[in-house]
């Protein structure tokens, strides 16, 4: 059994048009399968524990077009880039 590292992400989110940034879903993604799901709070941060692997995020929030990004680990720096 091998035990994977799991790695804090903090973000923030800007919704254009409007200063509460709050409720934008945050979802990662390994290939299809959800790994860690948060929801921004009202400066638009967030924050997700992730394993030491690329992975896929989509935020959507109602009346906002959804967006996707993609987050690739470098194993020499140790973190998310």
């Amino acid at each position: 059994m091998e035990i994977q590292q799991e790695n804090e992400v903090t973000c923030s989110v800007n919704l254009e048009g409007t200063s509460n940034e709050s409720g934008v879903q945050v979802r990662a993604f390994i290939g299809q399968q959800q790994q860690a799901a948060e929801i921004s709070i009202e400066d638009g941060s967030f924050n997700l524990r992730l394993s030491s692997f690329d992975h896929t995020l989509n935020l959507s929030k109602d009346g906002f077009l959804s967006q996707e990004i993609e987050i690739q680990w470098s194993e020499d720096r140790q973190r998310f880039e």
